[in-house]
């Protein structure tokens, strides 16, 4: 919600615009520039909250992401343009289009798949019809130069004809400049000219070629003729049958692409507006991250700590603590001309506006701060002689307004209150005041420099006194601010410091009246107490300071000894990981060689050993007959007469048999293959010649999930030894992604029975288990 009236004065909106402009200057659009404004304040808590949420994620992504955002002002023009039915939009317009859509491209493609780090942000990527962004993008892109401009050479044919026109063109003037050459006592001078898209030459009125000479203008003296030569009229005919063609083609793109856009008018307002908002976010963000401004904590206290006035140069500002708790109603501030009251009324007004336009205040972190529906100042002078208003009138005036629309939502800002008149009325007519706007129950920020009003309402229930400090020795302010506090306004002191005579301010102490006098010396006697105090205070800090300092220097001691014992440890340890390595690739190195020797032994060894069985048993001759290869089934036993050695039959394709011995699969001759006399069926196992147990796997795949690493080693080794024996031209392996992996995947290199390996594909486990070929 927005509020619909802000009566502020000239001056303050001015002071206002200077604060704004710093975060203006920020926003790529002139539209955002007008929306930062002070009509546009938000006293919605819900909504606040969100628009800062929002602005701070903004924040954020700056420091993560390189932001580049086109330029394009006059949007919204653009758009409302294909209000009209059939509007042909310009050149700028398309353009300005164009770059919204690739802002919106480049914001959807940030922020998209952001979930969990901007949340929502995110949530305004659904608004987005990204596919109509797309398409449009993908399909003119061509047209648009890196910088989002239209390059109409870029059109189709266009480039084509702007050759023929330039090349026309070349031909026309080397025409031209021949023609002037060979006929110079006929012209006026020696230059053509070129009027409507046509070269013209400039004939003297009695030298006219013929005829057929097309005079297209006279001089003013009527003794030049602006004439083409029949040649010439051929030649202009054809240049500006190009440049019209030309022109054609390029209008013809634009009719298309505004009827296109046309029809998603609606689409182009939800994006512009979306893009609005962001790019309000965006300005925001930079001030913020510019100059370290901070979030607020929305609250029912006023709670800013080293707030900084944005409109002093902060080489000169001086940080300042403003606390207004939601029990008190009015904060009266007090203290010398020139000491800062009005800056400080100033510094919270400001801080208030900020807040409810979502724009980071300057001050520290975690600071605190109210909404209020309406905001009422009376600041400065307003004085008229064209409408006869005083100063004390027009403030009146103010006043009056204040009361008559205040109420418990409000706050009203009053600097110098009832100034201008005769200081008791105005003093009286000042508690008045105060005391109403309290029974309203609205807030009450105000500066007098009167002393019954500063008396009457100090110590007061539900009031707060500030006093600005005042050094009563250089006389001059310091701009400290103290709270449970009033100050003098240190008038005469100020009146000599600025030249008044000495003898003039010693008079004006004799005028008077007793009670300010005694009220004048219980100031100063304050004064003086608390300046002890601040110095008793100083003395308490520094200590508590070099205290503080102890205990960060001893504990930065423990903190660079723990380093240097981490250190050492850790070197030591990296020693005892080195040694160890050493010692783990020797042990490896020797198991390898023992697994070599293993292998050789394992494969090769029944197979010598049945070769020698062969041999010296060459006259027992396993008795066979010829064998009906169709019959028999996956299972048989069958004879390998070449070897003389019984088999398992596993398949027949016509040609050739496949056959199994002693665990090995091969591929033979079918004439060579018998049957035995006595046929025993389904061999289930067989024992190798060389006593091992072969046993065919039933799966291709082992998990060792669950198992020390050496365990794992050992059940892999043994699983590939059998998949060898079993005829597996590959196998998979899940080993998990820990340092079973890891060690599985050296074993992998060095094992002679495995050819390559590699990862499982993304649903089939991906790097948590391998493939090996074997």
């Amino acid at each position: 919600m927005y509020i619909d009236k802000v009566d502020f004065s000239k001056q303050i909106r001015h002071e206002i615009d200077s604060i704004l402009d710093r975060v203006r200057e920020n926003a790529n659009w002139k539209t955002t520039r007008q929306n930062i404004s002070c009509e546009n304040l938000i006293h919605d808590e819900f909504e606040l909250k969100e628009l800062i949420e929002s602005t701070r994620e903004m924040s954020d992504a700056l420091l993560s992401y390189d932001f580049f955002f086109y330029d394009s002002e006059e949007i919204i023009d653009s758009i409302d343009i294909l209000k009209v039915r059939n509007a042909l939009l310009q050149p700028e317009n398309i353009e300005n289009i164009y770059k919204l859509f690739l802002n919106i491209r480049k914001f959807h493609d940030m922020f998209s798949r952001k979930n969990d780090e901007y949340p929502r942000l995110y949530g305004l990527t659904f608004k987005i019809d990204i596919e109509l962004v797309r398409d449009f993008i993908g399909r003119n892109r061509k047209f648009f130069t890196s910088e989002g401009q239209l390059d109409e050479d870029l059109f189709p044919g266009v480039a084509e004809l702007t050759s023929k026109i330039f090349s026309k063109r070349d031909e026309i003037l080397s025409n031209i400049s021949t023609y002037l050459t060979k006929n110079s006592n006929r012209f006026e001078d020696s230059y053509h000219r070129f009027l409507d898209g046509r070269y013209l030459l400039p004939f003297k009125k009695e030298h006219l070629p013929d005829k057929n000479t097309v005079v297209q203008g006279i001089s003013d003296s009527g003794q030049t003729f602006f004439a083409e030569p029949s040649w010439l009229v051929k030649m202009n005919n054809e240049l500006k049958q190009y440049s019209l063609e030309k022109k054609r083609i390029i209008r013809r793109f634009y009719e298309r692409i505004s009827a296109e856009l046309s029809e998603r008018r609606e689409d182009l307002i939800l994006m512009s507006d979306l893009f609005l908002q962001l790019d309000g976010f965006f300005a925001r963000a930079y001030f913020k991250n510019l100059n370290k401004a901070q979030f607020p904590h929305i609250s029912k206290n006023i709670e800013l700590y080293d707030f900084k006035n944005p409109l002093i140069d902060k080489e000169k500002v001086v940080k300042t603590d403003i606390l207004f708790n939601d029990k008190q109603n009015v904060f009266l501030v007090s203290g010398p001309n020139a000491g800062g009251k009005t800056v400080l009324l100033k510094s919270m007004f400001f801080s208030i506006i900020m807040n409810q336009l979502y724009i980071p205040i300057l001050c520290t972190e975690n600071y605190k701060i109210k909404i209020f529906n309406e905001i009422y100042e009376v600041f400065g002078d307003e004085s008229s002689i064209l409408n006869s208003m005083s100063t004390f009138s027009s403030h009146i005036k103010k006043l009056s307004n204040c009361i008559e629309n205040a109420d418990e939502d409000s706050i009203v800002f009053i600097d110098e209150i009832t100034s201008g008149t005769d200081p008791d009325e105005c003093a009286a007519l000042a508690i008045a005041i105060i005391d109403n706007l309290k029974k309203r129950g609205c807030k009450v920020a105000v500066s007098t420099h009167l002393n019954r009003v500063k008396n009457h309402f100090f110590n007061k229930e539900n009031v707060v006194s500030v006093s600005m400090a005042f050094d009563d020795k250089l006389l001059s302010p310091v701009f400290k601010v103290f709270y449970d506090s009033i100050n003098s306004s240190y008038a005469l002191e100020i009146a000599m410091k600025n030249g008044l005579p000495k003898e003039i301010i010693e008079e004006s102490k004799t005028y008077l009246d007793g009670s300010s006098l005694n009220f004048r010396d219980s100031l100063e006697s304050l004064s003086k107490e608390r300046e002890r105090f601040e110095r008793l205070n100083k003395m308490l800090e520094e200590k508590k300071y070099f205290i503080e300092k102890k205990e960060r220097d001893i504990i930065e001691k423990e903190e660079r000894l723990k380093e240097k014992m981490e250190k050492k440890l850790k070197h030591k340890l990296t020693q005892i990981e080195n040694e160890f390595q050493q010692y783990r690739s020797k042990a490896k190195d020797k198991l390898e060689n023992i697994k070599s020797k293993r292998d050789v032994e394992f494969f090769y060894e029944p197979a010598s050993k049945a070769r020698q069985k062969i041999r010296n048993s060459e006259d027992k001759k396993i008795p066979s007959k010829k064998a009906d290869l169709s019959k028999l089934e996956k299972g048989d036993e069958v004879i390998l007469k070449s070897l003389d050695t019984r088999a398992e039959f596993i398949s027949f394709d016509g040609k050739k048999v496949k056959i199994n011995i002693l665990g090995k699969d091969m591929i033979v001759d079918k004439s060579d293959i018998g049957i035995p006399l006595k046929i025993q069926k389904k061999i289930k196992k067989r024992a190798t010649e060389a006593g091992h147990k072969i046993e065919r796997l039933q799966s291709w795949e082992l998990n060792v999930l669950g198992q020390t690493v050496d365990e794992a080693l050992h059940n892999i080794h043994i699983f590939l030894e059998k998949a060898q024996l079993s005829g597996y031209e590959q196998v998979r392996i899940v080993h998990g992604k820990g340092k079973i992996r890891e060690a599985a995947l050296e074993y992998f290199d060095s094992c002679k029975l495995v050819q390559k390996h590699t990862f499982s594909d993304y649903y089939s486990g991906g790097n948590g288990s391998s493939i090996l070929y074997l």
